[in-house]
């Protein structure tokens, strides 16, 4: 099934959620490492103009606050953050994210 993700015709992004600590993380990054998926962790990649950060998710609510400021963010320039669970909006919007896409909601 994973081979299935090489068929996708643009790119991929991945970051890990809560699901990956639960299920060891590191099986599923190998299962990833022979697509083309490219996973961020904790890092910034660039694509046609637009930064798409990624960072992993922790349990730790304040881990964005944390995190963002160390990392290479250029305020000018259009951001995605891929992150899990769409948490503290008026900080993320200081720290220089335009959009936050977040898989983890709950009903929300």
């Amino acid at each position: 099934m994973i081979s299935s993700l090489n068929q996708i015709q643009a790119p991929v992004f991945f970051v890990t959620g809560n699901h990956e600590a639960y299920d060891e993380a590191n099986k599923a990054l190998e299962l990833l490492a022979r697509t083309k998926v490219r996973v961020l962790r904790n890092q910034i990649q660039r694509f046609e103009g637009i930064q798409i950060i990624g960072i992993d998710y922790s349990s730790d609510p304040t881990n964005l606050e944390k995190m963002l400021p160390t990392m290479a963010i250029n305020k000018s320039e259009p951001s995605l953050l891929l992150y899990p669970a769409p948490v503290r909006l008026e900080t993320l919007k200081k720290l220089g994210i335009n959009l936050q896409l977040a898989g983890h909601t709950h009903n929300g």
